[in-house]
């Protein structure tokens, strides 16, 4: 398999549909890939927090990760549930299975407390070796057995993991920029990088440390995929001037107001703004309140405003920048 085409554009997480009465809805999940796709998203994402894994049973998650290999046309990965190995032993038979797709990775979490750096490669050694597909690890902070405090992956550690055969890659979850810049560096070159957290302006900052291993997990571009893929080009190209648009006028303002209000339910109610449908929600994740719709609809409706006012950003124009 090739692998560039995991890192061959910015990566789209998948966001679940339900119905009226909480159930998976696989109809309006489809439709949603669907508008990804013909907005030129390449690669796909299931993961533990925008695809609501903790709202999912391992039986959802699994028609969830068939559904994303079936429907898009283009890469996916895969994300699994955190579970003990025998457990995710039949998630991963499941996928060998099942799943019939050449550009299809699978992606891990570790799921018990941290005792040791061994401890960690040696379940994803095991894990790895029963899958037929690459695998990516989802680096969320685990949490120490000590103390019971945070505990991130060093680079030490990741380099190791990234020894393993058939482990090719992180999302990575550093919670401040530094570390950040530290795990792009310091980090087996081969390995491919996912980013995450403030996507485009992420990427833009780590530019002295991104590789062409690097891609990043989509933000607004979740709701208007054509700003991400827009953002990449000038990046490709070289035309950081143009980019760094794309943060100040879109992302940036749009963030203000998402993480005021959480940034999942933001963009869920985004997305319905744009699309002009409920992807209904399911207990305990709230349902937005009057006040917040109508303050995301704003940051929306302006945000799509300046995307479509793009071609005046270079020059005099109706909006006032």
């Amino acid at each position: 398999m090739n692998k560039k085409v995991f890192h061959a554009g910015p990566v789209y997480p998948l966001i679940p549909a339900y119905n009226s009465n909480g159930y998976l809805d696989t109809d309006k999940t489809k439709e949603y890939i669907h508008y990804l796709e013909i907005n030129k998203a390449k690669v796909l994402m299931t993961t533990a927090g925008s695809t609501q894994f903790n709202l999912l049973s391992s039986g959802e998650i699994a028609q969830l990760n068939s559904l994303a290999s079936n429907c898009f046309n283009g890469a996916v990965i895969l994300g699994l549930p955190q579970l003990s190995l025998d457990a995710l032993r039949e998630q991963i038979w499941f996928i060998n299975e099942n799943i019939i797709n050449d550009q299809a990775a699978i992606m891990l979490l570790f799921p018990e407390r941290y005792y040791s750096d061994n401890q960690v490669v040696h379940f994803f050694h095991e894990a790895a070796e029963q899958s037929e597909f690459p695998v990516f690890i989802h680096g969320l902070a685990m949490k120490s057995g000590i103390n019971g405090d945070p505990v991130p992956y060093s680079a030490d550690l990741i380099n190791r993991l990234a020894k393993i055969p058939n482990i090719i890659g992180m999302k990575e979850e550093q919670k401040t920029l530094d570390k950040a810049y530290d795990f792009c560096y310091t980090v087996d070159s081969e390995f491919i990088k996912i980013l995450a957290g403030k996507s485009m302006q992420k990427y833009l900052s780590l530019l002295p440390v991104v590789d062409d291993q690097t891609t990043y997990l989509v933000g607004v571009g979740s709701i208007l995929p054509l700003i991400e893929q827009e953002f990449w080009k000038h990046c490709e190209i070289g035309d950081y001037k143009k980019a760094i648009k794309y943060v100040q006028l879109l992302e940036t303002p749009f963030f203000k107001t998402a993480f005021k209000n959480g940034w999942h339910l933001s963009l869920r109610t985004a997305i319905e703004e744009c699309r002009g449908e409920s992807l209904g929600t399911r207990k305990p994740f709230p349902r937005v309140t009057k006040g917040q719709r109508e303050e995301i609809r704003q940051a929306y409706n302006n945000l799509a405003i300046m995307f479509g006012g793009r071609e005046y950003w270079d020059g005099e124009n109706p909006y006032g920048f």
